[in-house]
């Protein structure tokens, strides 16, 4: 009965490690994410995040809540992940998204006249963010 939580001088107790599934059978895409040279080649992100999750390295930024099941999710209240003001929003006052046409613009007063700037979101939504933010500083 309780030789079971005994265990022998000189023996190790038995270790049972989680299941770690095998790398896939792909050449690693090489890249370098570091320095003034950056290359980051097509998928390699991707390539990333899957050894990362294979090997238990990174499993979700909501762990181990997103091994629940989908009646606990459906109760669920809260969001796992918090962000003070939703990204499509600015702190600086005067700055707007128009989802529509893709543009953060920039309103101020000048000369008693009303003034607004775009700045295009299509070749990057943070970049523009921050370039819109920016000239709103430099008005000021």
């Amino acid at each position: 009965v309780g030789s079971a939580k005994w265990k022998a001088p000189g023996v190790p107790y038995k270790v049972y490690h989680p299941s770690i599934q095998e790398p896939e059978q792909k050449l690693p895409i090489k890249g370098i994410v570091d320095g003034p040279a950056k290359y980051i080649p097509p998928n390699f992100r991707h390539q990333q995040y899957v050894e990362a999750l294979r090997s238990g390295e990174y499993l979700g930024e909501d762990y181990p809540y997103n091994f629940l099941g989908r009646t606990m999710w459906s109760t669920r209240r809260y969001n796992a992940i918090y962000h003070p003001i939703p990204v499509d929003a600015s702190s600086s006052t005067g700055i707007l998204f128009h989802a529509r046409l893709n543009v953060w613009s920039v309103e101020w007063y000048e000369q008693g006249k009303q003034r607004i700037r775009w700045f295009r979101a299509q070749y990057g939504f943070e970049r523009a963010k921050r370039n819109a933010e920016d000239f709103r500083r430099s008005l000021v």
